[in-house]
């Protein structure tokens, strides 16, 4: 099942939350590893640092966020955001089909935990 932008609803987001349980491959500029570090805390873990192989000069990082977000909570519905109207704007502009859509991974595990999120709320 291909997902449209507009079939990821609220209602599925609370069911599947694939996104909050991700480990999530980051990498960029030095200057965003703060950023990284304060938003993402204990969770970020970075695995490389150095010169970028480009040759521009710039100092870059490689890393991961792994387990789970903190402020996500198990509810009887699904999920439920501990902090869900302060949530970060990356949480609030993620869309899981968009992002399929821009990366080519239109089979991905968020789209398809998210498609079956999407049946499952339709049918209750």
């Amino acid at each position: 099942m291909e997902l449209k932008p507009e079939d990821i609803t609220q209602a599925v987001c609370k069911k599947c939350a694939a996104c909050c349980h991700a480990v999530l491959a980051v990498d960029g500029d030095l200057r965003n590893l703060e950023f990284m570090e304060k938003v993402f805390g204990q969770r970020m873990e970075v695995t490389w640092r150095g010169l970028c192989g480009c040759g521009c000069g710039s100092l870059k990082y490689r890393g991961r966020v792994k387990e789970a977000c903190p402020a996500l909570v198990k509810s009887e519905s699904g999920y439920e955001c501990r902090d869900y109207e302060n949530r970060p704007a990356w949480c609030r502009e993620f869309n899981c089909a968009t992002w399929a859509l821009v990366t080519g991974h239109a089979e991905s595990d968020y789209t398809k935990l998210a498609a079956q999120a999407m049946l499952e709320s339709r049918v209750a």
